[in-house]
């Protein structure tokens, strides 16, 4: 397996949510960091001890693209969405679900990040020699989590500890027929109990979406091919919806479902 492809498997989707907050994570493009909405700070970024603050607006100002995204038409057994949609607007919709968690309880980020895997990862990416790869990665990536928060080794999250990923905008970069690609401005955080400050950092992924066996599917393969195109679509600056950057990069808001 090419270095390429363990660079993937180690930091796709919702990886990154659960790890960016650690300071620093292997990623396949660019990212910024930026602060929680509406509060200046410090977040992480890829490169570890690199530091970045910005200073939100004091007004608001509205995003120029607003889109709601098509629901899924079916639920798998872990309960999450598939059958999207066979148009653009799906292919964003099922990557924008494959970043979008919440591990609490029983749900680790270790059960999470498997159950997005089987729903929402190419069959090439989902070979049995691969697999072992990716719940090797799994594993590790919780198992930083939980020392982060200092949790248990082992066993169910305590109350009030979770860990999130939600995505604020996206951006495709490239649209045919059976292939998408998007970059991503995904917010992750932390808590590490009920009485704990929630920490908040942002990343920007790049990802490819691929129409297969009638839905829509990451596919690391995709990824790859696209590389060339997505490098000559440069990474948008990270940005709080709200925030006029947020609307001269050229980010689209994601109108949450009523």
């Amino acid at each position: 397996m090419t270095r390429r492809i363990k660079t993937f498997y180690a930091s796709v989707g919702t990886l990154t949510a659960a790890l960016l907050v650690l300071g620093g994570v292997m990623w396949i493009g660019g990212e910024e960091g930026v602060p929680e909405e509406g509060k200046p700070s410090a977040s992480a970024s890829r490169k570890p001890g690199a530091v970045q603050t910005f200073t939100p607006q004091p007004d608001w100002v509205e995003p120029d693209r607003w889109v709601a995204l098509p629901r899924p038409e079916e639920t798998d057994e872990a309960g999450l969405g598939v059958k999207f949609e066979a148009e653009e607007l799906g292919a964003v919709a099922m990557l924008v679900a494959q970043q979008t968690y919440v591990a609490e309880g029983k749900n680790t980020v270790f059960a999470r990040q498997m159950d997005i895997y089987r729903a929402y990862f190419s069959a090439a990416d989902r070979l049995p020699e691969r697999e072992g790869v990716v719940r090797e990665g799994r594993k590790r990536a919780d198992a930083k989590v939980r020392q982060m928060m200092g949790l248990p080794a082992e066993g169910d999250y305590p109350p009030g500890a979770s860990v999130s990923s939600r995505v604020k905008g996206f951006k495709v970069y490239h649209s045919e027929e059976g292939k998408v690609g998007a970059y991503l401005l995904t917010v992750s955080s932390y808590r590490a109990g009920e009485t704990e400050r929630e920490q908040v950092a942002y990343t920007i992924a790049p990802l490819v979406a691929v129409w297969e066996a009638g839905d829509w599917k990451v596919s690391s393969k995709a990824i790859q091919r696209l590389e060339p195109v997505r490098k000559m679509n440069p990474v948008p600056k990270a940005a709080t919806v709200g925030d006029t950057r947020f609307n001269t990069e050229g980010w689209t808001a994601i109108r949450e479902a009523s």
